[in-house]
């Protein structure tokens, strides 16, 4: 299944490719708080595996990562983790290659691939299928599925199909008591919230990339005579690609949905076969998801 032209992935993934390089500082400047959402991501990881960390000495923890990126969840896990190793998915080779640039300079004495199991696919693809993934597990005979599934920034750019179709990829992917920790950008059910907010990230992307808060001046600068270009093009991708979809399911009049909230992610999580499901985490247009499978 095609999922974007090559004209609408050109577009809408624009940083993906020529501006991988840039992308950790943009998201630093672009993301209120960024730093702390990702941290809690790993703090959930944490949490929700318990004693299955402290094990961790005997058999490795297993996280899958789509749509990885530069890395922002899996360094966070190889710090944390001692024995860990994760399998990363993304489809951009300039993602792929800023993330194996960053594991070289943090570990010049690891190996990559003992750590590191790097797939240049798409997430929705068939070489992505949750049978296919699992032959990724180290010690497959001794293994039903990932420990857990950590899932970044990625899935707004996709239809409630696709997304209904992500969560139930990682809900078999996953052990039974696995967990999924979703990152992401999501509506309210209020058009008038949601408006508030999206306002205030094109507000801030103007700010923190032309006249940054004085603890980001020092980031903005690194992207020298790149900040004005990068600024128009964040904003156009503001505005272009996060648009909120209709409701599909009505709401009253007091709470008319303009786009998909996380009630309606959580849904689309139950329905995968999710037993618990939370939103632990929330500033403005981003939060975390929390599910156990």
């Amino acid at each position: 299944m095609t999922l974007f032209s090559d004209e609408d992935r050109k577009r809408i993934f624009f940083f993906t490719d020529e501006d991988a390089k840039y992308y950790d500082l943009v998201e630093e400047l672009t993301q209120p708080c960024i730093g702390l959402i990702h941290d809690t991501m790993i703090d959930l990881v944490e949490y929700s595996l318990g004693s299955k960390r402290a094990e961790a000495r005997e058999q490795q923890l297993v996280v899958l990562d789509p749509g990885s990126g530069t890395g922002a969840e899996a360094f966070r896990l190889l710090a944390r983790f001692d024995n860990i190793h994760i399998v990363a998915i993304d489809f951009s080779p300039a993602m792929n290659q800023e993330f194996r640039r960053k594991f070289l300079k943090r570990y010049p004495r690891l190996d990559f691939p003992t750590k590191v199991t790097l797939l240049e696919e798409d997430v929705f693809g068939t070489t992505c299928a949750p049978d296919e993934l699992i032959e990724h597990l180290p010690g497959l005979a001794s293994r039903d599925g990932y420990d857990a599934a950590v899932a970044g920034f990625f899935l707004h750019h996709y239809s409630a199909e696709q997304k209904r179709e992500f969560y139930q990829r990682m809900y078999e992917s996953l052990r039974p008591g696995g967990v999924l920790i979703h990152g992401d950008l999501f509506g309210f059910q209020s058009r008038a919230l949601t408006r508030y907010a999206h306002d205030f990230g094109e507000r801030w992307i103007r700010k923190q990339l032309s006249n940054p808060d004085a603890h980001l001046r020092e980031k903005q600068g690194e992207l020298g005579a790149h900040a004005d270009r990068l600024c128009r093009e964040w904003v156009a991708h503001w505005n272009c690609t996060h648009v909120y979809h209709p409701a599909e399911r009505p709401y009253p009049e007091s709470a008319v949905d303009s786009g998909y909230p996380c009630a309606d992610h959580e849904s689309m999580i139950r329905a995968a076969g999710f037993r618990e499901i939370a939103c632990p985490f929330r500033l403005w247009e981003a939060g975390v998801i929390w599910a156990r499978r």
